[in-house]
């Protein structure tokens, strides 16, 4: 029997088999995707002490104006407006988004409508062109046309079109959210500096005050001198008083500049001729705000549902959770369907009619079925990029929570620090008074008078700042807390938090 009359079909399953064996081979580092999920994060509800009120999720979206300040306000309006940082967070934001976009339409068909002439020039030295002009219907300068409109879709079995749309939009879901976080940071930022400028304008004005206190302790002096009743070396202590007071006013002034220039660029102005430079020139001081609502106590999954940079991380894993599916449906074949519908033909000829139709359709079929085990490293790279992301999540909550402690010791620390102060300058400022009113009788000298401006100087200017620091401290817990943007209910839904009922 010769190789002719064998009979065909165990030679088709063999080919079968030795398919369906290939396929094994390929699907065999291929385990199903499981369901997206979040690490469990067992959490303590955490107390905020000296609270006075609670304040609510509306209030915490704008907290800057429970100070009631009215040029804070306007500040934080054109930080919103005009700020560059912003401006270029919002054009990556539209960027993501528009990627999504693309990565979504990638699962659909496209329809493209196409049309062409071709014009051609045939040489007649050519064997075909020898050959082909004797036929009656030969044309040397022939020009085709054609048009239609054509489709093509890929079917992807293992979905990994659909898991490259869902990781793009995390992504872009992602960069919304620095922007929020990118938002929350500059608002804070903005209410630190119009702080500490109206610190160095009020420890500006005591200073000054003090000065004129160091001014009148020499005039005394320089009375008593006249009088007799003094030397020469007590009126340049004095002077010497009144000089160093006045050496002060340097470092304020830096810092008071520099404060300044900050809000001017934060708004995205020219730092010395913005708005941060002309509230350095008012005559007026810019008093502390004293905000009457703190928070009474807080829970780890509403920290973690207004912490945009939490939810970023967040939206980020998810992304990677995605791309891990992308990788696997490299293990699945792929179907690409083609179609054509539309005619052809040469000019002159009813080519548009029944006889130039010419309708096309295809079918393509692309499996890796042997790759040395490419698809698998890609698979096995996306799951350690998983990994990394899961760490980098429990990495951002654990920032989050740290973040908040040390902003709620802070300010806790800082009001003690604050009332400690306050009786501190006023047993300084009666010490003042008994040693003047000495001094004027004789019973001590002026440098223990001195001695007693200069330690209630350096005390009524650390009451100051501290006082600021608390208004400060107490930003920075709004900031910690996400405040500075509204969540709706439905984002950070998917937070996995176990709260426990007491606090560790």
């Amino acid at each position: 029997m010769n190789a002719s009359n064998l009979p065909q079909r165990p030679r088709t399953a063999a080919w079968c088999r030795a398919f369906t064996l290939a396929g094994a081979m390929g699907l065999t580092g291929c385990a199903p995707l499981t369901p997206y999920t979040l690490p469990t994060l067992p959490l303590a509800v955490m107390p905020v002490p000296d609270a006075t009120s609670a304040v609510n999720a509306a209030d915490l979206s704008s907290w800057w104006t429970l100070f009631s300040d009215a040029r804070l306000d306007a500040l934080v309006e054109t930080l919103l407006q005009e700020n560059l940082g912003l401006q270029a967070a919002a054009a990556r934001v539209d960027q993501a988004r528009a990627a999504s976009r693309e990565a979504g339409a990638g699962e659909l068909p496209s329809i493209a409508l196409e049309s062409g002439v071709t014009a051609q020039h045939q040489s007649m030295d050519t064997s075909i062109g020898e050959i082909a002009h004797h036929s009656p219907y030969y044309r040397r300068n022939p020009v085709s046309l054609n048009g239609g409109v054509a489709a093509s879709w890929e079917i992807d079995l293992g979905r990994g079109s659909r898991h490259n749309a869902d990781a793009m939009r995390s992504e872009a879901e992602a960069a919304d959210d620095d922007a929020l976080a990118l938002r929350v940071a500059l608002i804070c930022e903005l209410a630190d500096a119009y702080l500490q400028l109206g610190a160095a304008r009020t420890r500006l004005d005591l200073l000054d005050a003090q000065i004129a206190n160091v001014q009148h302790v020499r005039d005394v002096v320089q009375l008593r001198l006249d009088a007799g009743a003094s030397s020469r070396r007590e009126v340049s202590l004095a002077q010497a008083a009144v000089a160093r007071a006045g050496a002060r006013r340097a470092a304020l002034h830096i810092t008071l500049t520099a404060q300044a220039l900050r809000i001017d660029r934060l708004l995205g102005q020219q730092p010395g001729a913005g708005e941060g430079t002309r509230l350095a020139r008012l005559s007026e001081a810019i008093l502390p705000p004293n905000p009457v609502a703190a928070l009474t106590d807080f829970a780890p999954r509403a920290l973690l549902r207004g912490r945009p940079d939490v939810i970023a991380a967040e939206r980020r894993l998810a992304a990677s959770h995605s791309r891990v599916g992308l990788a696997v449906s490299e293990f699945y074949p792929k179907l690409s369907l083609t179609g054509l519908l539309g005619s052809s033909g040469m000019t002159g000829t009813p080519w548009l009619g029944r006889d130039g139709f010419s309708p096309q359709a295809g079918i393509g079929l692309r499996w890796r079925l042997f790759d040395f085990g490419r698809v698998q490293a890609e698979v096995d790279g996306a799951n350690a990029a998983e990994r990394v992301a899961v760490a980098q999540y429990r990495a951002s909550v654990l920032a989050a929570i740290e973040d908040v402690q040390r902003s709620v010791d802070a300010r806790s620390r800082l009001v003690d620090q604050s009332q400690d102060l306050a009786a501190e300058v006023t047993a300084l400022a009666q010490g003042r008074d008994a040693s003047l009113e000495a001094y004027q009788a004789g019973s001590i000298t002026v440098s223990e008078v001195l001695l007693a401006e200069d330690e209630l100087l350096d005390s009524r200017d650390a009451l100051t700042q501290s006082r600021f620091d608390e208004v400060r401290a107490l930003a920075g817990v709004y900031r910690s807390l996400g405040g500075g943007w509204h969540a709706p209910p439905e984002v950070g839904s998917h937070i996995a938090v176990a709260e426990s009922t007491h606090a560790e």
